[in-house]
């Protein structure tokens, strides 16, 4: 039902029988077959209580989440009556004592024990004490052992500590994908000190504001990039030192598990970028534990394609390095182009990748056709279940990994199949080893299974908090209320998130892209989601723009396999939206604008340009200097040149909502001096259509001084020689007959079982008197 979707029916006037003589009367509960909303909840209420049931409609709701619902509300009720009474409404509870457990505790059960080594750089170096002689680099033609990259790491963490580095420093890595680049890595944590990734392609003035914010004192980088950085920037190319001098074995420098690993920053909503500060225990928590899940060992080849500045870098470098298998970096060429990224996985026989969505879908598109032997793990943003399919008949397995930069990496996993592909949206699956994950509401309190709310995530993978801003820190990272351990910190995601009733966990979108329109709430997530199911569109972003002050508007991007006309994508959206959730433009593109780390760059997204949009009907130019002025009117509100309103294009479809009719009829109204009824710019959606409207309508003449006292006491009866005015309650059947043509929306049907001789004649005789009297039943609708 477009007009109302959900109904709750309270019946507590007395339950009487009717009584008619010679007969007894025994109302009956019929099976209506099919629900009238998306959901209706009855009551009725008696002397010995309340009782009723829920009708709804099972395209969109399974027996479970609607069993869940109710007790849900009866726990609600349990928890009404035995409040106190100043308690708030929001206060009460709804959680039932089984359910609460499973949410705080029972899908929290996630510890293990990892044991020594509790640094990174200790992960490496055990294997590489197990197995020297083992290829742990591959990069092009070049590749090194687990000795050589050990060696290598200790000569240059020797020359580190020559240079004053130790631990507590924070030092800058500023060199482009190479051996080089890891081995740099395990030299500055091995002196002890964290490591600031600094991605060569990325501004230079964001890379200084980098360096000043995480108080760098030295930058490792190769002399081809040295001259790049700023004069006041001490740096140290490391292809240029002279190490044979330097001792290649391992000195025992103390790190602690609760020393910084490094330091990785994230845009920041204020419009600089943050400075995350991540220790060892949490990326060594990250590193175990999602390389035990996806079973990696020594015969593994993964291929590393992530830049250095995007966090789960250190999961690709650090995962197989700690479990003896080898690292192919892909250089910087083959990462963009997806026909050479195909040839090197498969030339490198990749057993493991990790990347994007968007670099999947990459790969697919240039015509990758995939290996059984490989896995897959994908995160970043929202794996969309189009892309899922499509990556799951030609791969091994595949994770879908979620998780924010404060939480270090990957804070939940979901092993998927073909079970959940094209089931709406992708979980994102239930906390990593260590790791606790709770959906709560606004005041901090777990919200019901199924119901959305904000995603908070603990355990060992918390981040210290971020560089120079302890206000910020203590916003975003506050204590646990739920763990009962002392000092336990959660860190607030502002991601929106649901249980699902096995237990996994479904991303909705962000808190913080949350548009208020017209008095309506938001998530442009959803918009997308619904965007991204269309067979021909691939990928979707929608933001709130205001190109003209005070007329803030929705604006869908996206791109697809080939041209979509907008008059049927805008059909698709409002089949499956709400009127105000539907975009008033939507711009195709040919890809949309991304960050270095792949994620949609929504600052970056065009404004749409004033042209009109590809219709149904073709353009036709105004026929009367009326009609021309009608059209000033539409392109005006429209904010459209006049040259692209024809007279035969819907107002609708040229991006015209509700708050913008409202502004047309105004104008109409104004400008043809007549009094026009809202509804008729929704029955007239052209120019060509309304003119005739507005010519009929003119304005009432203000006679009311002529009336006599007598006009405002009596209502004359209407002649009943022609068509009579439409009374509102016939207005809203006749409402219904037009949207859904011979629905019975309208009807209330009761049912009765009647016992007795049926005096046929008197029953009819009765119904005939019943719409003699009564005027209403014999109208029609000509």
């Amino acid at each position: 039902s477009p007009v109302v979707q959900v109904m709750f029916a309270l019946a507590n006037t007395p339950d009487t029988e009717p009584e008619l003589v010679g007969l007894t009367a025994e109302p009956l509960d019929v099976e209506p077959g099919v629900a009238k909303f998306d959901i209706s909840v009855f009551l009725r209420e008696s002397e010995d209580g309340i009782d009723g049931g829920v009708e709804y409609c099972t395209d969109l709701f399974d027996q479970d989440t609607v069993l869940r619902l109710w007790e849900h509300y009866v726990t609600l009720l349990r928890s009404l009556v035995t409040a106190a009474p100043d308690l708030r409404c929001s206060e009460l509870e709804m959680i039932p004592d089984g359910e609460r457990h499973r949410l705080l505790t029972g899908w929290n059960t996630t510890g293990r024990e990892w044991g020594a080594p509790e640094c990174l750089h200790g992960l490496v170096e055990a294997q590489a004490d197990c197995s020297p002689e083992a290829t742990a680099i591959v990069f092009g033609d070049r590749s090194l052992t687990y000795g050589e990259v050990e060696a290598s790491a200790n000569r240059l963490a020797a020359h580190l500590a020559e240079q004053g580095v130790g631990r507590g420093d924070v030092i800058g890595l500023y060199v482009e994908r190479s051996p080089e680049m890891v081995v740099g890595l395990l030299a500055v944590l091995k002196a002890g000190a964290a490591y600031l990734p600094l991605d060569p392609t990325q501004p230079r003035v964001r890379l200084q504001y980098m360096l000043d914010d995480a108080d760098v004192g030295l930058v490792l980088t190769q002399e081809r990039l040295a001259g790049r950085l700023g004069k006041g920037v001490r740096s140290l190319a490391v292809d240029s030192v002279d190490m044979t001098g330097l001792p290649a074995e391992r000195r025992s420098r103390p790190v602690a598990s609760d020393d910084l690993a490094y330091v990785i920053y994230t845009s920041g909503s204020t419009g600089t970028p943050k400075g995350v500060m991540v220790e060892h225990r949490s990326i060594v928590n990250l590193v175990q534990g999602l390389s035990t899940e996806i079973g990696l060992g020594e015969k593994d080849r993964l291929v590393a394609v992530t830049t250095l500045a995007f966090d789960i870098s250190a999961l690709e470098l650090f995962g197989p390095l700690s479990r003896g298998a080898t690292v192919v970096i892909a250089d910087a060429g083959a990462v963009t182009d997806g026909r050479r990224l195909a040839d090197l996985v498969e030339r490198s026989e990749a057993s493991v990748m990790q990347a994007t969505p968007s670099l999947w879908r990459m790969l697919l598109d240039t015509g990758w056709r995939g290996d059984p032997r490989l896995r897959v793990l994908c995160g970043g943003e929202a794996l969309p279940p189009d892309l899922l399919e499509r990556l799951l008949p030609v791969v091994g397995r595949v994770w879908n990994v979620y998780g924010p930069t404060e939480s270090t990496v990957w804070s939940l996993s979901a092993s998927l199949d073909g079970a959940v592909a094209g089931d709406g949206p992708v979980p994102i699956g239930g906390p990593v080893a260590n790791t606790s994950v709770y959906v709560v509401d606004s005041a901090m309190e777990p919200v019901p299974l199924g119901v959305p709310g904000e995603l908070l995530i603990g355990g060992q993978g918390v981040a210290r908090g971020y560089t120079g801003l302890p206000g910020l820190t203590a916003e975003r990272f506050v204590p646990d209320p739920f763990s009962g351990e002392e000092g336990a910190r959660l860190y607030r995601t502002g991601d929106l998130v649901r249980y699902r009733g096995d237990g996994a966990l479904e991303f909705l979108g962000r808190l913080d892209h949350q548009v208020k329109l017209r008095g309506y709430r938001i998530e442009p997530a959803e918009i997308e989601n619904v965007l991204s199911q269309h067979p021909e569109v691939d990928t979707s972003a929608v933001i709130a723009r205001e190109d003209r002050p005070g007329q803030a508007r929705l604006v869908g991007y996206f791109t697809a396999r080939s041209a979509v006309p907008v008059i049927e994508l805008r059909q698709w959206l409002a089949e499956r939206l709400p009127e105000y959730m539907v975009p008033s433009v939507l711009v195709q593109l040919d890809a949309l604008p991304m960050t270095v780390n792949g994620k949609v760059d929504r600052g970056a997204l065009p404004a749409p340009g004033r042209v009109r949009p590809e219709l149904e009907e073709a353009y036709a130019v105004p026929r009367s200097e009326p009609e021309r002025r009608l059209v000033e009117l539409f392109a005006e509100v429209l904010d459209l040149p006049t040259t692209e309103v024809g007279v035969n294009d819907d107002f609708f479809a040229l991006g015209g909502q509700s708050l913008l009719a409202v502004a047309l009829v105004s104008r109409v109204c104004t400008a043809f001096d007549v009094d026009l009824p809202l509804s008729a710019l929704f029955t007239a959606r052209t120019a060509a259509a309304l003119l005739p409207i507005i010519e009929e309508t003119s304005r009432p003449p203000q006679a009311e001084a002529d009336l006599g006292e007598e006009d405002f006491f009596t209502i004359p009866r209407i002649p009943r020689d022609g068509p009579l005015a439409i009374a509102p309650a016939q207005e809203r059947l006749w409402f219904f007959e037009k949207l859904r043509p011979g629905t019975a929306s309208y009807n209330e049907p009761l049912v009765f079982r009647l016992g007795g001789f049926l005096d046929v004649e008197a029953l009819r005789g009765a119904l005939g008197d019943v719409v003699a009297r009564h005027e209403v039943l014999r109208s029609v609708f000509p």
